[in-house]
């Protein structure tokens, strides 16, 4: 008996069936998808490193206004978060304007 290792197998789907066969070619992320995302989190990071910097060097006095609020992990969250879709939104849009000054 052979094992048939070296054979493709071709399965036969009813057109009713749930069942998809996806290749592996549909089913990675496109391209521009994942510099979108990269640079997402590229900004998102400098937004968090803003916080974690104006925060501890107590610019403005925020670091002692977070310290004394009842509720710090909400503001310094709240503050994390906005700055981070800040950051990410503006480093997606400087790398989309900036790709037209590639050479590739």
């Amino acid at each position: 008996m052979s094992s048939g290792a070296g054979k493709e197998v071709k399965r036969q789907l009813c057109p009713h069936s749930v069942a998809v066969a996806v290749s592996n070619s549909a089913s990675r992320m496109p391209a521009h998808v994942k510099f979108l995302i990269r640079h997402a989190l590229i900004g998102f990071s400098m937004g968090l490193g803003a916080v974690a910097l104006i925060v501890s060097q107590d610019l403005f006095r925020i670091g002692t206004l977070i310290g004394a609020s009842s509720d710090r992990w909400l503001a310094l969250g709240l503050l994390g978060f906005m700055f981070g879709l800040t950051f990410g939104s503006a480093q997606m849009g400087f790398a989309i304007m900036l790709l037209a000054d590639r050479d590739d």
